[in-house]
């Protein structure tokens, strides 16, 4: 009889089949043994009364879990059982392989009135049995949506007239400059490992083949300084020929990855109602440009004096992910949130709360995420202090953003997030345009024409489906610095032509506040347009403008009506993001 695989054995109720795989949980007691048997498709239970089967129970006494079978018998429907409410009444067991106690625990166990708690091994440990650790059902589903991704993107091009290539990995030479190499000994000359398929799919453009892409390898001899590293990936490389503009790109970029996440998210469901929990479909993300640095200074504060002082702990919190991740375990084990599906950290210096506002939306707006928790935090610490005083832009006097004596910014610290979900009826407003951009055209500093920001702007306006003159108000980044004021007014002037609608900063009030600016100023927005009162959002001391714009921010004085506004963040190396919030 040939193998049948256990998703197909559970539709053949009535029929004999033989299913293998490995024992993922036993039961043995003196007249009944349940045995729950996994392969790469599902689980089935198979349940022997010994008292039927007395032949069996010799083989039965053998097996431990994680052993492999093979076992013949009928498949019988019982309401009962957990797993679909099928079961197999066995007419043989064999015995494939069988398993010693297993070195490592993969799941914590609960305790119990008879038994002590059981911690899940250390991840080092796990590491090092990794084929067994794999065989959990978390672990194979990251494989399995890998799969189902890369299918479905692969798919979606062949459709779009796509050829897919396959591109050598040894190559003669560099294939991009301004990387680092790997180099390797190729017989008796030098070779390098591919750091992309750039050469090629060059070559295919020019050969006429119009689209194309490869999945592959890519490695990339970049040294790190983190645990972190982009040696060695799989890379999702794509060409095509005929475009008007970038826009081009993006539009083919996002229904890719649109086609790949829905297959994932059917898949993932299909999972989730075989029993794979995902944990529901609230997200969590957060920007912040410093993370926990301001306790790691806590502790090399006392290290530097004596090196047996210091709490060395306070450097887990260091990176930027592990505030993330300590903000959500405290969420949870207060009860104030569930565990949420996606947890993700964005760090763009000031930019990365409107990001993580930005990818929020997106998700929420492509079915993705039901509610979206999102927003920034930032601390004040020596480091950023020193940092922005030896580019002498820190002003010792209350910033003065958009006048024409502006001499710097104020630092700020605190956190400010907001919960975007896909319907309600207790909304402030709703967010319904963002646009992202980045310029690259310095390591801290705007063009002084805004063409960054500007883009931004557009790229809102744009999604919003508004035209510039239905925007009621503008918050501004508005840090009172000399580049970004006169870069941001620029912008502004380009985006909204000669009427550029009443703006302010808030930043004299609450200082800059970094990663977390987006997400504070984007709540005053959304309070704002919810009582339509923007005067707290208003210039708290006026003087002369900057000669280049002549622009002057609103006052607080007068009645300012706005069904939509707009608030915008821009950070280190031309990261700019601008939001769109709109009355409901």
């Amino acid at each position: 009889m040939e193998r049948t695989y256990i998703n197909e054995a559970q539709k053949a109720i009535g029929g004999t089949v033989k299913v293998q795989g490995f024992i993922e949980n036993l039961r043995n007691s003196k007249y009944m043994a349940f045995i729950v048997l996994k392969d790469i498709t599902g689980k089935l239970q198979i349940t022997v009364e010994k008292a039927d089967h007395p032949e069996l129970v010799d083989t039965i006494d053998q097996l431990t879990p994680d052993s492999v079978i093979t076992v013949t018998g009928k498949v019988m429907e019982n309401d009962y059982v957990k797993m679909g409410g099928v079961e197999m009444i066995p007419e043989s067991i064999e015995i494939e392989s069988i398993a010693n106690a297993l070195p490592i625990v993969r799941k914590e166990i609960a305790a119990t009135k008879k038994k002590k708690a059981v911690e899940r091994s250390s991840i080092d440990q796990r590491i090092d049995y990794r084929w067994i650790d794999l065989r959990t059902d978390e672990n194979q589903l990251m494989f399995k949506a890998q799969s189902c991704f890369v299918n479905a993107m692969r798919k979606f091009l062949l459709d779009q007239n796509f050829i897919e290539i396959h591109t050598p990995k040894l190559i003669a030479a560099a294939s991009e400059s301004g990387s680092e190499v790997f180099k390797v000994d190729y017989f008796d000359r030098n070779a390098y490992l591919a750091q992309s398929p750039q050469f090629y799919k060059q070559m295919a453009m020019a050969a006429g083949f119009e689209r194309i892409f490869e999945t592959g390898p890519v490695f990339r001899a970049e040294k790190s300084y983190t645990n972190k590293h982009s040696t060695e990936f799989s890379g999702f490389d794509l060409e095509f020929s005929y475009i008007t503009s970038y826009k081009d790109v993006m539009k083919m970029e996002e229904e890719l990855l649109t086609a790949g996440l829905k297959a994932v998210k059917e898949a993932v469901s299909d999972a989730v109602s075989r029993g794979v929990r995902t944990n529901g479909r609230t997200v969590f993300i957060s920007g912040t440009s410093v993370g926990g640095m301001d306790l790691s200074e806590v502790f090399w504060s006392a290290h530097r004096q004596n090196l047996e002082e210091g709490n060395a702990e306070l450097l887990k919190m260091h990176s930027p992910g592990a505030v993330t991740s300590a903000m959500v375990k405290f969420l949870v084990n207060q009860d104030i949130i569930d565990e949420p599906s996606l947890v993700s950290t964005v760090s763009t210096a000031c930019s990365a709360a409107g990001n993580a506002i930005m990818l929020g939306a997106r998700m929420i707006r492509h079915g993705m995420a039901d509610c979206a928790i999102v927003g920034g935090v930032d601390s004040l610490c020596r480091f950023t202090l020193n940092g922005f005083n030896s580019l002498r832009i820190l002003d010792p006097e209350i910033c003065r953003p958009f006048r024409e004596d502006r001499a710097g910014l104020n630092l700020g610290e605190g956190a400010g997030y907001l919960v975007l979900t896909a319907e309600s009826d207790r909304s402030y407003c709703k967010v319904s345009g963002w646009g992202n951009a980045n310029e690259a055209y310095h390591q801290t500093a705007s063009t002084p024409e805004g063409i960054g920001p500007g883009l931004a702007m557009k790229a809102a306006l744009e999604l919003a489906g508004l035209e510039p003159g239905e925007i009621g108000f503008v918050n501004t980044h508005g840090t009172g610095t000399q580049v970004n004021d006169l870069a941001e007014s620029n912008a502004m002037l380009r985006v909204f032509g000669g009427c550029v609608p009443p703006f302010s900063s808030v930043k004299p009030f609450i200082g800059h506040t970094l990663g977390a600016s987006e997400g504070i100023e984007a709540a005053l927005v959304c309070k704002a347009l919810e009582t339509n009162d923007f005067g707290f959002i208003r210039q708290v001391k006026w003087g002369r403008p900057i000669d280049e714009t002549g622009l002057v921010p609103y006052d607080g004085i007068g009645l300012l009506h706005a069904n939509h506004a707009m608030s915008s963040a821009f950070g280190f190396s031309g990261n700019c993001v601008s939001l769109i919030f709109s009355r409901v």
